[in-house]
């Protein structure tokens, strides 16, 4: 399985491959949104950030890039497990388990701080939307050392979730490193039909 750690992760993946890993284009698409310290063509990010100010579209293009970065987190918890700790089993009828297990395997937050995470992530990816039946979230721009406050409102702090993704995916390529990352889903014609694209024909 090593291998294919290294095509969903594209570690040493050349630009002519036919299959890209979703994972990948998922992270690559977060970084994109969220403008994160990237190059894109001849395009300087700062240019990219004064074309999208321009055109009124920093926020919602933040909004989408934090989906992104939370619908990373979900593939990272459905395909993979570190081998020297013992399997999560995902909790009957909570929707967002995928990424309780990528939290609860690769950071160091509380119970507390995921559940508020997959909560936020539930929110965004199925309906668009900051608000739960309990909980109403507000995603600020602002510099914090934390992720998450808990006011009247819940407040996450975006520079501090894509830090953590960011964070995660490092852990990733480190874990493989010391061979101890594992991909749960045994059956490779099961991860290429979810996990990849074809690029060409």
């Amino acid at each position: 399985m090593k291998k294919m750690i290294e095509k969903l992760l594209e570690i040493r993946q050349t630009n002519n491959t036919e299959k890209q890993s979703t994972i990948i284009a998922c992270l690559k698409s977060a970084r994109f949104l969220c403008s994160n310290g990237l190059l894109v063509d001849d395009y300087s990010k700062d240019e990219i950030i004064d074309f999208v100010f321009e055109k009124g579209l920093y926020h919602s293009n933040v909004f989408s890039g934090v989906i992104f970065y939370l619908i990373f987190l979900d593939q990272v918890g459905n395909v993979f497990k570190l081998k020297d700790k013992p399997e999560i089993k995902n909790k009957t009828n909570i929707k967002g388990s995928e990424i309780r297990k990528a939290l609860k395997y690769f950071s160091i937050l509380n119970d507390a701080e995921i559940t508020i995470l997959r909560e936020l992530r539930n929110s965004l990816v199925h309906q668009f939307s900051l608000a739960t039946d309990k909980r109403k979230f507000v995603l600020s721009i602002e510099s914090s050392s934390i992720i998450i406050k808990e006011e009247t409102e819940t407040i996450i702090y975006i520079p501090k979730l894509i830090e953590l993704a960011e964070i995660i995916f490092e852990r990733l390529l480190e874990e493989h490193k010391k061979n101890n990352l594992e991909i749960v889903i045994k059956n490779q014609d099961e991860l290429y039909a979810k996990y990849f694209i074809q690029t060409k024909n």
